[in-house]
């Protein structure tokens, strides 16, 4: 929003921190008496508990905060995994201090901290040092020179001549312009709830997004269909629906097939325990809302194959419901080398099977079972090169279901499925144990075996995106990936 925009309008956006509190930004710091004239879009009643915003609130969003005369930078390394904080210093660096000249100076460091029971680096600088008359940009980078991206969908978030997204500090926009609301859980992430400004000058709507604390939601309980004592667990993560159901069924054309509802567990899990072993049965989920979708793929009635799938029979499903009793690790001692140690060889499993010198179904040469046959062979020419470790080309279930059809794998469509069109017998789940019993294979070698995969890559159709496209991909707020 420009600032021109800001001139007409009230409030910059809104959006939830938990899953019964919302905050709205407004346009600029409030000054008046009071709490800002909010109010429920839906009952038109005055907003309950409306109060100024903590500072860690603003900031966890925002990457700083203003308070007494000093500013405060702060950001979640937990947001960087692929960084090793242990060994990696971080610092701000912005118009105010030279940018990239602010690296390794102890003046700009951040240093570890915890906010709110959370892992943060923070720094504290005098106001004055940082905030002019005008808006100022700032970065987070670490000493090795990598910058810390920033969401698309910061607050507070600008392009640069360069088209670089950075983090904007606007002295009308300090902190004071940030409250925080309470709302009924039934309004929030899956509803279309908004917030009204209502005053002697007219109304204006604010709709109320999801926020950077739904970006953080995560299960602490195992998910797929999970086989044990008589009886099969379905949970599946999707934070912003209304209703999620399971259709089991014991022939893959559905026939009698049999639908169950989850229930909501939490505000992002859904579960329902069915009293029965379902192993080897077949499963897909159908999912509604939420109500506020901005993108085709999330309105509505839509089905999708279980991300955590063990098994499925192609990119479309539908999964199978795997006991992983009835496929126990095969211990057989191995012990790879160490990682200077390695000789790698890496090939396509199809590369590898097409001509090998070994007596073999072409049906075979397709598969797991073909390469487990050559390998097993006198003559395995990757034995002879002196290499100690295979590394196949992605071998997790990708986008395509011609079994005959030859294919790299790097468009994924079920990340912890083997690839079905590999399985001799894929109606019954065999590439399970088929690639467990290649790699006992290259182990009886002194052969590691490296799997290849590719988590961020998608292949259609896209099942993550069919269950929250907001919460797996960065997306405009069309809902269109950037």
């Amino acid at each position: 929003m420009s600032d021109s925009d800001n001139d007409q309008r009230r409030m910059r956006s809104a959006s939830w921190i938990s899953p019964v509190r919302g905050k709205v930004e407004l346009t600029r710091n409030w000054r008046g008496k009071g709490a800002p004239p909010l109010y429920s879009s839906l009952t038109r009643e005055p907003l309950a508990e409306i109060a100024p915003a903590a500072p860690e609130i603003f900031a966890s969003a925002s990457g700083y905060y203003v308070k007494d005369g000093w500013i405060t930078f702060i950001t979640f390394p937990g947001r960087y995994p692929q960084i090793d904080w242990e060994n990696e210093s971080l610092y701000v660096s912005g118009d105010f201090n030279g940018w990239g000249q602010a690296a390794d100076s102890d003046v700009w460091q951040l240093i570890p901290a915890e906010m709110g029971g959370r892992s943060v680096f923070t720094l504290n600088v005098q106001s004055d040092r940082c905030l002019h008359a005008g808006a100022v940009q700032f970065k987070f980078v670490t000493g090795g020179g990598r910058w810390l991206e920033v969401l698309a969908d910061a607050p507070n978030v600008v392009i640069d001549h360069k088209g670089n997204r950075n983090f904007e500090i606007h002295p009308d926009r300090t902190g004071g312009h940030l409250f925080t609301f309470s709302a009924p859980r039934q309004e929030s992430l899956n509803g279309d709830f908004g917030v009204l400004w209502i005053d002697e000058t007219g109304e204006e709507f604010a709709p109320v997004e999801e926020g950077a604390f739904y970006l953080d939601l995560e299960s602490s309980v195992p998910l797929g269909a999970v086989v044990g004592e008589g009886r099969t667990t379905f949970r599946i993560f999707a934070p912003r629906v209304v209703e999620v159901a399971v259709h089991v069924y014991g022939n893959p054309d559905r026939e009698s097939g049999r639908r169950f509802t989850l229930r909501n567990l939490d505000p992002s899990i859904w579960e329902i325990v069915i009293p029965e072993d379902l192993h080897g049965w077949y499963y897909h989920y159908e999912i509604i809302g939420p109500a506020n979708a901005s993108h085709p793929d999330e309105g509505g009635r839509r089905e999708f194959v279980d991300p955590y799938a063990l098994a499925v029979l192609g990119p479309e499903g539908p999964g199978i419901i795997w006991d992983t009793r009835r496929t126990p690790v095969l211990e057989d001692g191995f012990r790879a080398p160490s990682w200077h140690d390695l000789v790698i060889v890496e090939a396509h499993l199809r590369d590898l099977t097409a001509k090998a010198p070994v007596e073999a179904t072409p049906e075979d040469r397709l598969g797991f079972a073909g390469l487990q046959k050559w390998v097993e062979s006198e003559d395995f020419y990757v034995s002879s090169l002196g290499a100690n470790a295979l590394e196949l080309l992605p071998i997790i279930q990708f986008d395509l279901s011609d079994r005959e059809r030859y294919h790299w794998g790097y468009m994924p469509t079920a990340f912890f499925a083997p690839h079905a069109g590999y399985g001799s017998e894929p109606l019954e789940g065999s590439q399970i144990r088929e690639l467990q019993e290649l790699v006992a294979a290259c182990h009886r070698r002194d052969i590691a075996v490296i799997l290849d995969v590719v988590y961020n890559h998608t292949g259609e159709p896209n099942h993550l995106a069919r269950i929250d496209r907001r919460y797996y991909f960065e997306t405009d707020p069309d809902g269109n990936h950037i």
